[in-house]
């Protein structure tokens, strides 16, 4: 993958004025404290379970004691907060605390901290403040990942939003072992081929996909998002207009996009049955000729809207085999099969993939 940003290497460090007129936004609490009253007794009839690690109390979060910061988020505990590091990130309206080794996965910042060194009056607990121009979930995240990097990969159900903002930091920072495995995940939702693709590809936010595929240079998964919103779209209206419910939350150059790419599929699906009874059939032998016809007749029937699955069909049939065909017809089958299934595929492909 690609990494757009990398340029920063040429940033320097930013000092801004503390002062400032700040904006306050409601933020999700990174990693959130039971309260009292929902503590539960242990009981002896549960199994026993490992301590986990306490939060240093009170409180998940608490305002920096310098003043100048009090209206400023700070965690209290690790891997957000280190008594003895020597560098704070202010990331929206969150204060990080950490040691400059912890950053050495980016060349990036170390570039910053070689080069130039902080200099001014904006300083925290006597270590410099550099500010960022990035979200303090997609900090969050990578913060834990640095902390541990296998622990962070394997937990269960890991939400979309975290891997992406994972590699959102990853992409501008080149941090680039981080950036391999994020993208990993996010082919597990939309890969890079269609026939791959499978239910999670309709269920994941499929517009903030494409906005990460255009911020962090993704432009393989951009065929699989467009495919199923094309899938929506057909399902909702017969021709797949750009008027479809499906496609409202798309821009308007998307809509139109989709509708044109949705009206290519139905044209394909048509043509491929005509290949299907022409074609194929007419090459096949007298004896395989009815039994292929009627295969193919059932696999390309689809209920009403749903033509625009025809990817995750043709990749079945890659994998069965037709009853009553001799394998001289199954060979010109298959050639057929998997000629239709790879020119779906590049009718899907981005451009600039």
């Amino acid at each position: 993958m690609s990494h757009p940003l990398k340029r920063l290497r040429t940033l320097s460090l930013e000092f801004r004025d503390p002062t400032a007129a700040i904006t306050t936004t409601s933020l999700t609490m990174s990693c959130p404290v039971p309260s009292a009253s929902t503590f539960t007794p242990p009981s002896h009839d549960r199994p026993h379970r490992a301590k986990r690690r306490q939060l240093r109390e009170p409180g998940a979060m608490q305002p920096a004691e310098d003043p100048r910061f009090a209206a400023y988020v700070r965690p209290s505990y690790k891997p957000y907060w280190f008594d003895d590091g020597d560098i704070v990130l202010l990331v929206g309206n969150h204060l990080f605390k950490l040691k400059r080794k912890t950053l050495a996965c980016s060349p990036i910042f170390t570039d910053m901290f070689e080069f130039a060194e902080p200099q001014g009056e904006d300083q925290l607990d006597g270590c410099p403040v550099v500010h960022l121009q990035d979200s303090p979930e997609d900090w969050t995240a990578v913060l834990k990942w640095i902390d541990d990097p296998k622990g962070f990969w394997n937990q269960r159900d890991i939400a979309f939003a975290t891997v992406a903002g994972a590699l959102r930091i990853a992409a501008k920072y080149d941090i680039k072992d981080l950036s391999d495995t994020a993208v990993k995940h996010i082919y597990r939702v939309w890969p890079p081929t269609l026939r791959k693709m499978g239910g999670q590809a309709f269920i994941q936010d499929r517009l903030a996909g494409l906005t990460l595929a255009r911020e962090c240079s993704l432009p393989e998964i951009v065929p699989a998002i467009e495919y199923t919103f094309c899938v929506d779209a057909l399902r909702a209206l017969p021709d797949g207009a750009a008027s479809a419910p499906a496609l409202a939350p798309l821009s308007e150059s998307d809509r139109t996009h989709i509708a044109s790419l949705a009206q290519k599929l139905l044209a394909f699906h048509d043509q491929t049955a005509r290949l299907a009874a022409a074609d194929l059939c007419g090459d096949a032998c007298g004896a395989c000729t009815p039994a292929l016809q009627a295969y193919w007749a059932r696999m390309l029937r689809f209920p009403d809207g749903a033509r625009a699955t025809l990817a995750r069909r043709l990749n079945r049939m890659l994998g069965e085999v037709p009853e009553g065909v001799c394998p001289g017809c199954c060979a010109l089958h298959y050639d057929l099969v998997y000629e239709r299934l790879t020119a779906l595929e590049h009718l899907f492909t981005h451009p600039s993939a």
